[in-house]
């Protein structure tokens, strides 16, 4: 496996709870409170608070535009704040690695099949001309199974379209292990990688279908996800869809979002039933569509606000 592949799949999996179908979901009010003028040049923090614990709540996105900006004010100073932060997976070498060896056992076909033999002649001519335009080989994708084939076809998109990988998230652990604070993870790479993994393969090939059936117009949605969090606009990721979300069948949205929410809540509540400030850094999908993280902190009774840098 080259470089270049292994740093596509890492990016990968992050992409993966982008790509998620919310058309089957009824449309969302937007609170007042995240629209109109409180759009800033910043991604969206929240905090959740009661009595003795904060925790702020901070939205990151796979891959972003080059120039992106994310050390602004309001997430400087809830970085500042936090003795905990809490990523969603283990980003070292070692779990990356881990990570790497389960992709292999179980991303890729091991019995003879081929990708390209599973599509109709209409998806094998998709899957060619996508090839052709992430500047890859014909063919190079033909052992891959249709999950794993997809979320590579998205970060292939994304680089089409001049997106980097996130670096936020990556400085803002770093930074917080220099001045001392705990590192959680919500989830194992093992989790990680079988909440695509595991998929019936119907809901993979209708995955890797819509991929393929979008791809021309997949890097520009993802530009506009890019520069809607760019300028923390919540109400336009929420309202108009403004993303890649369009790709996944409803059940991998139950996976990698509800469920992972299911997940995530409790080991948030157990920070909140203590005492002292946190930081919890996670895909935008959980803070912005139903059932999101700010939803569920509220229903268990702590109070829970957009952050602008301000206490």
């Amino acid at each position: 496996m080259n470089g270049r592949l292994m740093k596509r799949i890492v990016t990968a999996f992050a992409l993966g709870v982008s790509l998620l179908l919310t058309a089957c979901q009824p449309p969302q009010q937007v609170e007042e409170a995240e629209t109109g003028n409180t759009v800033q040049d910043s991604p969206a923090v929240w905090v959740a608070k009661d009595n003795d614990s904060k925790l702020f709540l901070l939205g990151s996105l796979p891959m972003v535009k080059s120039d992106a900006r994310w050390d602004t004010p309001a997430i400087s100073l809830a970085a500042n704040q936090a003795k905990t932060v809490f990523i969603e997976v283990d980003t070292s070498d070692a779990a990356a690695m881990r990570s790497m060896m389960l992709t292999q056992e179980l991303g890729f076909y091991q019995d003879g099949t081929k990708l390209s033999e599973l599509l109709d002649d209409n998806g094998q001519k998709l899957l060619n001309l996508s090839l052709q335009r992430s500047e890859m080989a014909p063919g190079a994708l033909d052992n891959f199974k249709p999950w794993f084939a997809a979320i590579l076809l998205g970060v292939a998109a994304g680089e089409g379209a001049e997106l980097v990988d996130d670096p936020m998230t990556a400085e803002l652990v770093k930074d917080a292990e220099l001045d001392g604070a705990k590192i959680e993870f919500l989830i194992s790479p093992e989790q990680q990688v079988r909440g695509l993994a595991d998929l019936t393969d119907q809901a993979q090939l209708k995955y890797l279908d819509r991929t393929l059936s979008d791809f021309s117009a997949l890097g520009d949605r993802m530009v506009e996800t890019a520069e809607a969090w760019q300028k923390g606009d919540v109400g336009k990721l929420k309202t108009d869809r403004v993303n890649v979300r369009t790709q996944m069948p409803s059940s991998a949205y139950q996976k990698l979002v509800k469920d992972r929410n299911g997940i995530y809540i409790g080991k948030l509540v157990n920070f909140m039933e203590g005492t002292g400030t946190g930081l919890a850094i996670v895909e935008m999908s959980h803070l912005v569509d139903q059932g999101n993280l700010q939803a569920m902190l509220r229903d268990r009774g702590y109070k829970v606000e957009r952050y602008y840098g301000v206490d």
